[in-house]
């Protein structure tokens, strides 16, 4: 089973069949490297690309060791690898306008196509299809052949009503069901009541297209989460404004929002005391999000993800921590040096472990990623400092 960050097509952070360490865990190897990283994606080997200027090498380490087993160079890489049973399905160029598919044995090209427009964020992937958004389209690739197979214009959905700001920026990240492709534009603070498209997943053709009520001042965050009949949103009101002076302070200054998958009508909109920057994880039914606020003082909570009701709040001992990872009994999440494990029942304090020789201001830059009873984490150093991946048991 692939392991990645998101987890799964559904950006649902939650990895059931996944075991990670039960107790504290030590360093089991490290890859260094001195160019910014992306990735891991993880199934029987940890494949890792490098992110400089103008060419990129995809590497594969073994899962047991970190050592190499394959590398190939390619054009400059900007988005996160994803991973099929047989191909890396890479967004390459200067800004990620070709889709790449590479042999997920020896790295060696299998396909490659041209996007409409850049990607703005990592393909989403299923058994059979990619699903990246490229400016103001979401294009759904084979990955078998690289054959687009239809693509969905935002402009064709929201029709007059959309703005120039909305129909020029990319999509976020896909969330992918078993019948609907689920996508909203990046929203900075200046954009009032963001659209979310559903769309339907076998022809492109579009189910729905509803506004959020976000107001301009709030911006919602990195991607949409899909449930069983429900789809999930946080939104955040703004930190600083545009002159970088702090806004007026809010009694709740976050929204954790969930629509109905098959209208887009708001099923619940929970108002919260802190900020959220994540999206939440869903795990069977709860959802799991951290929110944070100006004092950095963080929360976890575990929400009923039908209702909107908070079954449960945890503080937490890391600064803005990343989306949590979640496996049938565990919460893992990361900030810093330090990574924490909670009990998935109450949110109590499994353990936490400070990873050695890791600078605290160099954070991870994606939430732990588990597989095979062990943790990945990467940090990404400033130019001309290392990053690295550290694989935890």
């Amino acid at each position: 089973m692939v392991a990645t960050a998101w987890c799964d097509a559904q950006n649902t952070n939650f990895a059931p069949d996944a075991t990670g360490p039960t107790t504290e865990p030590t360093v089991e190897w490290r890859y260094r490297h001195e160019e910014p990283l992306l990735g891991p994606v993880v199934d029987d080997e940890v494949v890792v690309v490098d992110e400089p200027e103008r060419l990129s090498t995809v590497r594969a380490l073994k899962s047991a060791d970190g050592s190499t087993a394959w590398e190939a160079d390619e054009r400059t890489v900007r988005r996160r690898p994803a991973l099929t049973e047989n191909t890396v399905v890479l967004p390459v160029g200067g800004s990620g306008d070709e889709l790449r598919g590479i042999d997920r044995t020896d790295g060696t090209e299998r396909w490659h196509i041209d996007l409409p427009s850049d990607s703005g964020t990592a393909a989403t992937i299923t058994s059979e299809r990619a699903y990246v958004g490229a400016g103001r389209e979401i294009v759904a690739v084979s990955v078998e052949t690289g054959e687009i197979e239809w693509q969905y214009d935002a402009t064709d959905a929201v029709g007059e009503t959309a703005t120039d700001e909305e129909t020029d920026r990319s999509f976020s990240r896909p969330a992918v069901d078993d019948t609907t492709v689920y996508t909203v534009p990046f929203s900075p603070p200046s954009e009032a009541h963001p659209t979310v498209h559903a769309i339907d997943l076998a022809d492109g053709e579009g189910q729905w297209a509803e506004s959020v009520d976000v107001p301009e001042d709030w911006s919602l965050t990195n991607s949409i989460v899909a449930g069983v009949d429900s789809i999930f949103l946080s939104a955040h009101y703004r930190a600083a404004t545009a002159t970088g002076e702090p806004p007026p302070e809010k009694d709740s200054p976050g929204r954790l929002i969930a629509l109905d998958a098959n209208s887009g009508s708001t099923a619940w909109d929970l108002e919260l005391e802190e900020r959220p920057f994540w999206a939440p994880a869903l795990a069977d039914e709860v959802l799991f999000l951290v929110t944070h606020n100006l004092d950095g003082d963080d929360t976890l909570h575990a929400i009923d993800a039908e209702h909107g009701c908070v079954y449960w709040s945890q503080s937490l001992d890391v600064d803005n921590p990343f989306t949590p990872v979640v496996t049938s009994e565990s919460i893992y999440y990361a900030s810093g040096r330090t990574i924490v494990a909670r009990d998935i029942a109450d949110g109590s304090r499994r353990w936490t472990y400070d990873v050695p020789d890791v600078d605290p201001f160099n954070a991870w830059q994606v939430g732990p990623i588990v597989a095979d009873e062990t943790l990945y984490l990467r940090t990404q150093g400033a130019e001309g400092e290392l990053s690295e991946l550290v694989a935890l048991r």
